[in-house]
């Protein structure tokens, strides 16, 4: 299960492994993890997504994490769901 700390969530390797399985052409590592800090707004406001990763799933990963955070939706690929 990712990592919550404030507004920042930390998705694990294995997260990302589980979120490429619905996006194939994700430019994001299963070997590494990654971190979406949100304002209190729900606004983006930092990631350690690196700049040549950041497309379409970068963005659908931060959509999940910001609905987990303010809205209590558990994503699809969470590693909660599968224990």
């Amino acid at each position: 299960m990712p990592t919550i700390w404030g507004n920042k969530i930390i998705v694990s390797r294995l997260e990302v492994k589980l979120f490429n399985s619905a996006w194939p052409c994700s430019e994001l590592q299963d070997t590494r993890h990654y971190w979406f800090e949100f304002d209190a707004d729900g606004d983006l406001i930092d990631t350690d997504v690196p700049e040549h990763s950041d497309g379409s799933a970068a963005s659908a990963m931060a959509n999940d994490c910001k609905a987990w955070l303010f809205d209590d939706v558990e994503p699809e690929w969470s590693s909660g769901r599968y224990d």
